[in-house]
């Protein structure tokens, strides 16, 4: 089974990719686990290259995309499954759907606040941009899930 983690380096990432790291046995052999961070486009990307330079944007940039990627990176540290960690810019959902796309991709994992029944009631943007334009399931996990039982597992179809 092929799952994406979306990491934007916040706790709620920290959470989902602990989360997975907790389950992963569950979840059907061959296992491969995608962590990608997408960042979004750079609304003065002209002027900034102009001031700063080409390269020094996107030194800053790639050093931006390992930070939000570091933290799945240390919670999936030996995971029992094969691991990319990738990273790439513009829309979000537009670059998730592209991943999924040329990747096959079975299943999307996205952090979430975790917030009670009135507030979780809107997601984050990206989140939701996800649900309505992803064509596969999405888990989304709150950042106060981690560690719990199998139950979530079980209601996404991820357990044997």
């Amino acid at each position: 089974m092929k799952i994406l983690l979306a990491a934007d380096g916040s706790p709620y990432t920290q959470a989902a990719a602990r989360y997975l790291r907790e389950h992963i046995r569950e979840v059907p052999a061959p296992r491969e686990v995608h962590v990608l961070h997408v960042q979004p486009p750079l609304p003065y990307a002209g002027p900034a290259k102009a001031a700063l330079g080409t390269d020094t944007v996107e030194r800053l940039r790639r050093e931006e995309a390992e930070v939000a990627l570091a933290v799945a990176k240390r919670e999936l540290q030996d995971v029992e499954a094969e691991v990319v960690f990738s990273h790439t810019g513009g829309p979000i959902g537009e670059r998730i759907a592209e991943y999924i796309a040329t990747h096959r991709i079975d299943l999307v994992m996205i952090g979430s606040h975790g917030f009670g029944p009135v507030a979780s009631l809107t997601l984050g943007s990206v989140a939701q941009e996800c649900i309505r334009r992803l064509p596969v399931p999405i888990l989304v996990i709150p950042r106060s899930t981690a560690g719990r039982s199998k139950e979530a597992l079980a209601r996404a179809g991820m357990a044997r």
